[in-house]
């Protein structure tokens, strides 16, 4: 996005994709801003256009340009660029993921707040519905804890083995050099993306399956009406 004021104006690219990150997430250490990964040396398109009243018009481009590294050799031996890039988005796509799995877990505890108070809002005396919620209470910590650890841990407890902390890894120790990864940024991107396939499973099947069949629950005891549920009939 550029100024479209009079006058003349400059728009640079600060050499990185879009960020991936779950819209309303918060940046992680130790940016301000959600960012996404550096682009690799080699050759770029660039086009300018507007866009008025919901119409699109090209007015220039496209221009290729080079990216270029500041140094043509490091001290150390490194990956080639495409090594390299193929990497950042690898780290990528799992943030992606992650990321929305984080913000579904926060909003779902939310939601499991409201919908324990519509269950006590209900006409009926503690049961079975108490123990669904209870259990689906409990499916969500145990996933949050696999993804980011026990939240109530001591400040200089040491860092869990949870696919945020393997990312968090293989993000810092890759994101900001274009050596490459090590062999250890390459074993817990397995890790973690192998872990997470499995919570991901678990997180959805609680979304798209055991939440619904608990709200219907709910909306046959009578219970009021939650944001997220069907609107209940009248009769």
């Amino acid at each position: 996005s550029g100024e479209v004021g009079a006058g003349f104006h400059r728009a640079t690219w600060d050499l990185r994709y879009p960020p991936v990150s779950a819209v309303g997430a918060e940046a992680g250490y130790p940016e301000d801003e959600p960012q996404g990964h550096l682009a690799a040396p080699g050759t770029y398109t660039v086009t300018l256009s507007q866009r008025v009243r919901g119409e699109t018009t090209v007015l220039a481009g496209p221009e290729t340009f080079e990216v270029v590294p500041l140094r043509e050799e490091g001290a150390l031996p490194q990956a080639s660029p495409a090594e390299v890039t193929a990497f950042w988005r690898r780290t990528a796509q799992l943030e992606r993921s992650v990321s929305a799995a984080n913000m579904a877990l926060t909003n779902l505890e939310t939601h499991l707040a409201n919908l324990q108070t519509a269950m006590h809002r209900t006409e009926t005396a503690p049961d079975a519905l108490d123990d669904d919620w209870q259990a689906i209470r409990t499916e969500t910590h145990e996933i949050g804890e696999a993804l980011n650890g026990n939240q109530s841990g001591q400040l200089f407890d040491p860092l869990p083995d949870t696919v945020g902390a393997r990312l968090s890894f293989a993000q810092l120790g890759t994101g900001y050099a274009t050596y490459g990864p090590a062999p250890s940024h390459v074993e817990a991107m397995d890790i973690a993306e192998a872990e997470f396939e499995e919570l991901r499973a678990r997180l959805n099947t609680l979304l798209t399956e055991t939440v619904p069949a608990f709200e219907q629950a709910l909306s046959e005891a009578g219970a009021p009406y939650v944001e997220g549920m069907p609107v209940p009939p009248a009769e």
